[in-house]
């Protein structure tokens, strides 16, 4: 049946074609390609399917990446720019449909690496196309429905691997970087979605995965420009939506990440004061109690080198130390844990006038 379904998915990208040709030769449109030009899929596809009922089509499904490079030349010459790649050679929308099995969360040694191969090649085969047109900056347009619905499987996917089989789908997606914004950060908040859902994420390799992932965008060269800022939070699950989000429940989680999670937030998040204002709205969440004694000393660092302040980071810093307090009564006692930059932060920011800071400042004497 998977031999029937991918050739199904060619044979519906070679009839939108063909009708779309017919369509325009029929309103008169100007001169166009013509049906004609194009090879015959249908005879093909229904000997396929007369082989299908005689028993008689080869069951061995072939590997993913040499079959869609072997569409016809015809088909390969249609896509008009990388975005439609795919497009041309197979219906996406169906094509992932029909293999959505593949996708399931099945760990038996046999179904494994059939799935990391077909996801792999997919994903590779589909990144190709998340690359700007020769002179433009950045990757045409938004997502299509279809590609965040492959997005999302992969990324799902992804949480539930071994470091090394999810490398192979990751990376070729993350090295499309800042110009594929779009399309790179739905991924990695699919892979965050998929590992905080997960009620055994220990089970699988996500900390030694998002460690390698972390690794790769320090150096990667075209995380930079326009949606940097945007993909960059999304890798340590802080993206401007607030989901998925780490919450409580993700405690050991949020550990564990430690310190590459922290250290990102510290010298890439914290930088930027868009930026700061979300991750400083975290620390003020229960989710980020694991870390709260860091994260006070995170900002009390950004405070000291800062060659500039803004008035609303600075509100959302004297927000976060009300509701730490909530939760940590001694917050700013002598002796607590990250009472001396609990308390540095405080002065600074009273010292600023914020209006919060010094009624804080009152408060404790």
């Amino acid at each position: 049946m998977e031999v029937l379904a991918l050739q199904w998915s060619r044979f519906l990208a070679w009839r939108h074609e063909y009708e779309h040709r017919v369509r325009y030769s029929e309103h008169g449109l100007g001169e166009g390609r013509s049906p004609a030009d194009l090879p015959d899929l249908e005879s093909p596809m229904r000997a396929s399917f007369d082989a299908f009922v005689d028993e008689t089509l080869p069951a061995e499904l072939p590997r993913l990446a040499e079959w869609l490079r072997s569409s016809p030349p015809e088909l390969q010459s249609l896509r008009l720019g990388r975005r439609h790649q795919i497009s041309a050679v197979a219906d996406l929308e169906y094509l992932v449909a029909a293999f959505l099995h593949r996708f399931a969360a099945e760990d038996g040694p046999e179904v494994r690496p059939k799935t990391v191969e077909f996801a792999a090649d997919l994903a590779t085969f589909f990144a190709e196309s998340l690359y700007p047109e020769e002179g433009e900056r950045e990757v045409d347009g938004t997502p299509y429905d279809s590609e965040r619905h492959l997005l999302d499987l992969l990324g799902r996917l992804t949480s539930r691997l071994r470091a090394s089989d999810a490398r192979r789908i990751w990376e070729p997606i993350l090295r499309t970087g800042a110009p594929a914004g779009y399309w790179v950060d739905d991924y990695i908040d699919a892979v965050w979605a998929g590992t905080l859902e997960s009620e055994s994420w220990t089970t699988y390799d996500f900390p030694a995965i998002f460690r390698e992932m972390v690794a790769f965008a320090v150096t990667a060269t075209n995380w930079t420009g326009r949606h940097s800022s945007d993909i960059a939070m999304a890798l340590v699950c802080l993206n401007r939506w607030g989901h998925p989000r780490v919450r409580a429940e993700h405690a050991e989680l949020l550990k564990a990440l430690q310190p590459e999670w922290g250290a990102w937030v510290r010298d890439v998040a914290l930088q930027n004061t868009h930026d700061a204002r979300t991750v400083v709205h975290f620390f003020g969440e229960p989710g980020s109690d694991v870390i709260y004694v860091e994260a006070l000393g995170w900002l009390a660092d950004r405070e000291r080198t800062a060659s500039r302040y803004d008035s609303k980071l600075d509100r959302s810093v004297s927000e976060m130390l009300v509701s730490m307090r909530a939760r940590h009564a001694d917050l700013f006692s002598q002796t607590a844990p990250g009472a001396e930059s609990a308390r540095f932060l405080l002065a600074r920011l009273a010292g600023r006038g914020d209006t919060l800071a010094l009624q804080l400042t009152s408060e404790i004497g």
